[in-house]
This record gives C-alpha cells, structure tokens and sequence, in this order.
C-alpha cells in the first residue's frame, strides 16, 4: 500500500484563487519538495512551481507545456482534483 506524506511549507496564497497553501503532499516521496518542483492548488487545481524558498508560483505557459509532454501522470492527477472539486460543488446544492 502507498503511503501518503504530508509537509508542512511557508504558506503561501494562491495567486488563482486566494486559498493558504501551506502543506505538500506526496504518495511517491516522504522528502520535502525542491525548488522547481510542481505542484497543484488543492482548491483550484493551478499549477504552481516551487521557489527555492519553498513559496510557490504559478507556473509558465512553457512549463505546462513540458509537464503536460513528460509527464502524463500529472494531467491525470488534475483531472482528478477537478472531478473531486466538482463532487463537493454538486453536494453542497
């Protein structure tokens, strides 16, 4: 079973929606993330790249466009994430 690893990071808003990221989660690695690493808003589903502070920012159209190229995996996981904030959208009316 893959075990889920959640860390704490500075927070930081996110510049889509406003929400206070302030954790990171991983169900491939316990470490903490890097700068340059992706990551999604769990609210809104932006894409964010790490700074080397551990902020995040959003990420540039060319960075997408690579993530989207090598990383197929990633696409699916912001799927995921947008089925599951349409889920709890459609629950709440």
């Amino acid at each position: 079973m893959t075990k889920f690893t959640d860390n704490r990071i500075p927070q930081t808003p996110c510049p889509k929606c406003g929400a206070k990221l302030d954790a990171s989660g991983s169900f491939e690695t316990a470490e903490r993330p890097t700068a340059g690493d992706v990551s999604l808003c769990a609210y809104c589903g932006v894409v964010l790249i790490f700074a080397d502070d551990l902020t995040q920012r959003p990420a540039t159209l060319a960075e997408i466009e690579d993530i989207e190229k090598n990383s197929p995996e990633f696409t699916r996981v912001q799927v995921m994430l947008a089925l599951d904030r349409q889920r709890r959208k459609a629950a709440r009316n």
